[in-house]
């Protein structure tokens, strides 16, 4: 049954409150700092490596982040100890997930006003969920990889503090997500295979 136009307005209202604080979130622990890093050590030039960084070479590491776009399909497959979820749960996964779009705060507050209001209710929404995760998943291994090349070259120039900031940084803004779009995949895949 098609959701009416009220639900749909409840349901992205709370998707739109929750995606401006995660992009606060992205801004302040991943842009800022990543771009303020690249500054310093692209002007530091005391070594071969930085001088490539400061003179462009960030431009083609940043390039090579990209490729992981092109990653095979089956790498976002989850694997069979995936679909139990035991490992994700382990790792605080289920708990970061509380504060995501589609996380449980999400849900339970959308639950308030459309009682029946269920994510995985629908197939064609699972089916819709697992384009949704890839894609987002893709996203923040870019991320990832564009947030390691300063963390990497300002451990090397003994910017200990700035790389110690941003591995964390990455841990939150990518790591965790990245783990969370395996985690709803495997549940989706757990949620058909019992249904087949």
């Amino acid at each position: 049954m098609a959701a009416s136009a009220r639900d749909q307005s409840i349901e992205k209202a709370e998707r739109t409150r929750i995606g401006y604080v995660m992009l606060a979130a992205i801004f302040l622990l991943w842009v800022v700092p990543m771009t303020a890093g690249n500054i310093a050590i692209g002007h530091r030039k005391s070594s071969t490596l930085t001088r490539f960084y400061g003179k462009g070479g960030w431009v083609v590491l940043y390039g090579v982040g990209l490729l992981a776009w092109r990653l095979p399909e089956r790498w976002f497959r989850p694997r069979p100890w995936e679909v139990q979820g035991q490992i994700y749960k382990v790792l605080g996964v289920r708990w970061f997930k509380q504060f995501m779009v589609e996380g449980d705060r999400h849900n339970r507050r959308v639950r308030q006003q459309l009682k029946s209001y269920r994510v995985f209710a629908r197939s064609e929404t699972r089916r819709h969920l697992v384009q949704w995760t890839t894609a987002t998943e893709k996203a923040h291994i870019v991320m990832f990889l564009f947030a390691l090349w300063p963390t990497l070259f300002g451990a090397f120039e003994g910017f200990w503090k700035y790389a110690g900031f941003m591995a964390a940084s990455n841990i939150v803004t990518n790591v965790y997500p990245i783990m969370l779009q395996r985690y709803t995949r495997s549940r989706i895949t757990g949620i058909a295979l019992r249904k087949a």
